[in-house]
């Protein structure tokens, strides 16, 4: 499946385009399996990345804590789960995207969070901080972007780090148990750390 989206005015960004992607999203009727991320991270995610990545008692009791007060309060869709560069498709009056296959409903942030994990996963180096430096600028980018189409709640803007977190969990673990992408786990094991490292810098103000 794919869907092109011809918005009012071009998007200058990835966060216009998928607040535009969130617009249409919303008003569709399709049947999808409905994921709880809180609960995936809570029972399977994080016991798992806890022993994977030396994670400290006090990193996942205070990720947990925070993350449970903000979910039930955090708007929920259909939203397109696999936003990574290589599904999205720019034209010069058009952007695309494809394959919906891992579509559900969950947490509408969760697009945006994952389009900017996606980006970091393919251009991580932890010993270069200009690197590092730009991503934080495309991941803030992306956000305002989508903010600028889809208002961010006061919960969501706190919530961020949470859920930017638990993609990044999700997709550790997952990848743990691959053994085709053994590489791709240990790129995914430092970002993890790295993105514990700066969890504050991953607020939006």
């Amino acid at each position: 499946m794919y869907l092109f989206v011809t918005p009012p005015h071009y998007p200058t960004s990835v966060g216009e385009i998928i607040g535009q992607l969130h617009l249409i999203l919303c008003q569709a009727k399709t049947s999808v399996n409905e994921v709880n991320l809180y609960e995936s991270v809570k029972n399977w995610a994080l016991p798992k990345a806890k022993d994977i990545l030396s994670l400290s008692e006090s990193f996942c009791r205070d990720y947990l804590n925070e993350f449970g007060k903000l979910y039930d309060k955090l708007p929920k869709q259909i939203i397109h789960r696999d936003l990574n560069p290589s599904n999205i498709i720019v034209s010069q009056h058009e952007w695309g995207f494809i394959d919906f296959e891992l579509s559900e409903k969950n947490l509408r942030i969760y697009n945006p969070c994952y389009a900017a994990m996606a980006i970091l996963s393919e251009s991580f180096a932890e010993k270069d901080q200009a690197k590092l430096l730009k991503w934080l600028e495309i991941y803030r980018n992306i956000l305002w972007g989508y903010d600028s189409v889809v208002k961010l709640t006061r919960e969501e803007c706190v919530a961020l780090p949470y859920v930017a977190m638990a993609d990044q969990l999700v997709s550790t673990v997952w990848l743990s148990e691959q053994d085709k992408y053994t590489e791709l786990f240990e790129i995914n094991k430092r970002m993890t750390q790295w993105l514990i490292s700066i969890f504050e810098e991953l607020k939006l103000n």
